[in-house]
């Protein structure tokens, strides 16, 4: 049994897929009756929402139409799954060091008792909100505070980041300790073009500008900490991740007396389903045990 309309589904299958003929193919129809299906509920609204391109976009009542099918989607299989072996689908929007550290053990077992299937979609933390306000997701992790409309917000704690190198890099290019004019000349390490840790960090320390300093980008969080590890450049890390290899000499804190402390909150529905719920209380209460 389906709770959602085809011609939501079908709305949805565009969205998600970016483009009409693999929605078709996921809907097993043709790609005029998905086309069909769309207008049909465009009528049905007295709206336009989706506008054609490539790939398509919704419109804002079709970001909203999203968010309401997430819900319902994920209500649905609640709701029918109990009785069968369907799995329920979540869609969460993540920050890459998250992901990285904290996120995969504090799921694990979530998923296994509940036959989860995680669909994650990993943005900087600045800019994961909006996937939620989209309706891409069902919830994000992000940097924000403030709540969405009728979305809540919960605090999940503040990660801390060190700005670390190895033993040689730091001989190489700060012989005397680290100051405005070496960070000129030391190659960072950004994550991506969204990334502003290192940016930010240079600018409220040792009042310096990005066009002023040199460095590299790596998008890739693994990556990221091997290429520091390679001593070839500097770059804030969480200190989930690189402790341990401070402990074995591998790195050191470059500027141990000033951590960067980057809060982290858990944005979802405030109506919930009892899924989404007991996923929100898991991740508070790792996070409170082990942060």
């Amino acid at each position: 049994m389906q709770l959602i309309n085809r011609q939501l589904r079908a709305l949805a299958a565009v969205i998600e897929t970016g483009n009409f003929d693999r929605a078709a193919q996921r809907l097993n129809i043709s790609q005029s009756a998905v086309s069909q299906r769309i207008k049909q509920l465009e009528q049905q609204s007295g709206h336009t929402l989706l506008l054609r391109g490539n790939p398509p976009v919704p419109t804002e009542l079709g970001k909203r139409l999203m968010s309401f099918y997430r819900q319902a989607e994920l209500l649905e299989s609640e709701m029918f799954g109990a009785h069968s072996n369907r799995s329920h689908n979540l869609t969460i929007g993540i920050n890459a060091d998250s992901l990285g550290t904290w996120f995969i053990p504090a799921m694990a077992e979530f998923v296994k008792q509940n036959q989860v299937l995680l669909d994650l979609k990993v943005d900087d933390q600045d800019e994961t909100l909006e996937l939620l306000r989209k309706g891409d997701v069902i919830g994000s992790i992000s940097s924000h505070k403030e709540p969405i409309s009728g979305c809540d917000s919960f605090h999940l704690g503040d990660m801390v980041y060190y700005s670390v190198c190895t033993e040689e890099f730091k001989q190489t290019y700060f012989p005397n300790g680290p100051s405005a004019e070496h960070f000129i000349d030391a190659p960072a390490l950004h994550f991506g073009p969204k990334d502003k840790l290192q940016e930010n960090y240079l600018a409220e320390h040792f009042q310096l500008k990005v066009a002023q300093y040199r460095f590299h980008q790596i998008p890739s969080a693994e990556n990221y900490l091997d290429f520091i590890r390679r001593g070839l450049a500097w770059g804030l890390v969480p200190e989930l991740q690189c402790q341990k290899y401070i402990v074995r000499g591998d790195l050191i804190k470059l500027t141990p007396h000033i951590p960067v402390f980057v809060p982290l909150y858990w944005h979802t529905w405030t109506v919930k389903s009892n899924l989404v719920r007991e996923f929100t209380q898991l991740i508070l209460n790792y996070c409170a045990k082990h942060w």
